[in-house]
């Protein structure tokens, strides 16, 4: 079964969250938080066709493979800027 998702627009997270149909509230905002909350309450369908494009999409963007290919891409060009960067003579190999 699916469960509501409300989610804080900071960080990383609106971006996580694009296009999901999750309702995304403004940090510090009781008002907007129990708006979203009440809207999930009241229409079952709706939520659980949220949860459903919520699991497909992000399981879709942070597959395991996905993010550990990543992480090796960010230090590759990480060592490869750095070696770059070095003054000839230093002994870089």
């Amino acid at each position: 079964a699916g469960v509501p998702i409300i989610a804080t627009s900071v960080g990383g997270i609106p971006e996580i969250m694009a296009g999901t149909g999750v309702a995304m509230v403004p940090p510090d905002d009781v008002g907007a938080l129990m708006a979203a909350m009440l809207a999930a309450m009241s229409d079952d369908a709706a939520m659980q066709a949220n949860a459903a494009l919520l699991r497909s999409s992000v399981g879709a963007r942070f597959t395991v493979d996905r993010m550990a290919d990543s992480v090796l891409d960010f230090y590759s060009e990480a060592r490869r800027t750095t070696i770059a960067l070095r003054p000839v003579g230093t002994g870089a190999h």
